[in-house]
């Protein structure tokens, strides 16, 4: 099942760390596109670096493992 360009699995499919951060870069580009906000914008906002941003969206720097020290997007 695909939405937004994304592959997003079923409840009866298993799903793997790699396609779980793909779908994770799709939606945060998603998210930031719908609101019109810039790269760099998002990255102020969450105190990173604006070239981490963009690395998160195209794959080549995948989401941190969730811990209480991780950011969190409301």
């Amino acid at each position: 099942m695909t939405r937004g360009g994304a592959s997003m699995a079923t409840q009866d499919e298993e799903i793997t760390v790699e396609q779980a951060a793909d779908d994770f870069a799709a939606e945060l580009a998603r998210w930031r596109e719908v609101r019109g906000m810039p790269k760099r914008a998002l990255a102020q906002a969450m105190d990173f670096d604006p070239s981490y941003v963009s690395h998160m969206e195209s794959g080549r720097q995948k989401p941190p493992r969730s811990s209480p020290a991780s950011p969190t997007m409301h």
